[in-house]
């Protein structure tokens, strides 16, 4: 199996005593199976595959926010796991998970995705390599599928990406998810709007994104 698979680490790690939002997960060709996830946690909810969720198309794509338009955006997710097909790499199911109410500021991309306080760690074998924010501010540019919307919102990511004394439990999660796991990871953690912060994301670290230091 591929390790960036949920599939795979989100089993690992489950049980450790960390935030991570709830996690159904279902087969890939049933709808009514999907619904019924979608049905138990409420909605809205997030909808990815095991493998991405297309956040950047995100009304359309990975927020569900009734089920009338649920099929839709069940399609547009396996679209955006075009780049994976084009690595031979095949989802395996659908995870309808929590949907949390973050700690958001602005919107960016065509499907206005909420831009949130997250942070991104780097351990391997259980030893935290590093952290940085989650978004750079050259993840948006002038390009309309890749705009930020808001003419303030390089002062809004500042203040997103200033660290303060809450991430200090982040190094002990990460530490502990490493520990599990082994090997070279990236862990993406995200505060909501109560100020707690929850484990949304891993990958191997070969195949993350780095800050250029």
């Amino acid at each position: 199996m591929n390790q960036n698979s949920m599939l795979y680490w989100y089993k690992k790690i489950e049980n450790l005593n960390i935030p991570m939002p709830k996690s159904l997960f279902c087969d890939l060709n049933s709808i009514a199976e999907v619904t019924g996830a979608a049905n138990s946690l409420g909605y809205p909810c997030f909808l990815r595959t095991d493998l991405c969720s297309g956040k950047h198309d995100w009304k359309n794509s990975c927020f569900v926010q009734e089920p009338s338009n649920l099929q839709q955006h069940m399609d547009k997710v396996l679209e955006s796991n075009i780049r994976w097909k084009m690595l031979d790499i095949e989802p395996q199911a659908f995870v309808v998970r929590e949907f949390l109410k973050l700690d958001t500021l602005f919107t960016a991309f065509e499907g206005d995705m909420p831009i949130n306080r997250e942070r991104r760690y780097f351990v391997q074998d259980g030893r935290v390599i590093c952290s940085h924010p989650y978004w750079p501010s050259s993840a948006f540019n002038n390009h309309p599928a890749r705009m930020a919307h808001g003419v303030d919102w390089e002062s809004k990511l500042s203040i997103l990406n200033e660290r303060d004394s809450t991430e200090n439990e982040l190094e002990t999660y990460a530490i502990e998810v490493g520990k599990a796991l082994g090997g070279y990871w990236s862990i993406d953690f995200a505060k909501d709007q109560t100020g707690k912060w929850w484990l949304l994301d891993m990958a191997l670290g070969a195949n993350s994104y780095h800050y250029p230091h």
